[in-house]
């Protein structure tokens, strides 16, 4: 499903109709407008479509419903889809509803019935966008955090390089530093001393072979 889904829930089905169709209109189809008559139904509609992959920025649910209750619904969401906004849309909801909405399933806002149209559409509206610019943010954070993994293990592996060359570097001017003491000391017949500053060479050559290629 390439449409993002918005839930409406209510058991009055005249006030879901209503609702239905002015989100249609004021969104101009670009989401898929579900409707539930009950708490219950609204979860296995979620359920189906988080199985479908299907993207649901938003709920909207009255609290007081035969059986499952508005606050009880958004918490049962919440729990499955922690990033989908919820609305809670009542004239009857008490303090402890809306306080567990909002303790319990990160409610975005709570409205009045009847409801004002405008406002609830700007409502609507606001919370949609703020659910992609929130997703829009984690996908920059998930690249951002992949980005510093891959250059912090480039980091590492140049510095282990660097760590192998500076130990072979170490190993070469050690072995050039005791043929250099052995020619000042004169502990080597002057015949041999060419074949020796060849061997200095030849380990001069190996650090140069070394840096470049290890670091």
């Amino acid at each position: 499903m390439s449409q993002a889904v918005i839930i409406c829930v209510d058991d009055e089905i005249t006030l879901l109709s209503s609702l239905q169709m002015e989100l249609i209109s004021a969104l101009e189809d670009e989401y898929i407008i579900e409707t539930a008559e009950s708490g219950e139904d609204a979860l296995e509609i979620v359920e189906e479509l988080l199985e479908e992959g299907a993207e649901i920025p938003l709920i909207i649910s009255d609290q007081l419903m035969p059986g499952m209750k508005g606050d009880k619904l958004l918490q049962k969401i919440h729990a499955i889809a922690p990033k989908t906004l919820k609305i809670l849309l009542t004239g009857h909801a008490g303090v402890d509803a809306v306080g567990r909405a909002v303790n319990d399933a990160n409610l975005y806002r709570y409205i009045s019935k009847p409801w004002e149209q405008n406002n609830l559409l700007k409502t609507v509206k606001e919370a949609v966008e703020h659910y992609f610019q929130e997703k829009k943010f984690a996908q920059l954070y998930t690249d951002s955090e992949k980005t510093i993994i891959e250059r912090t293990r480039k980091l590492r592996e140049k510095n282990e390089r660097l760590s192998i060359a500076l130990h072979d570097l170490k190993n070469i001017l050690s072995a050039i530093q005791g043929f250099a003491e052995m020619i000042k000391n004169d502990e080597i017949p002057k015949e041999n001393v060419i074949n020796l500053a060849d061997r200095i060479l030849r380990n001069v050559y190996e650090i140069n072979s070394t840096m470049w290629n290890k670091v």
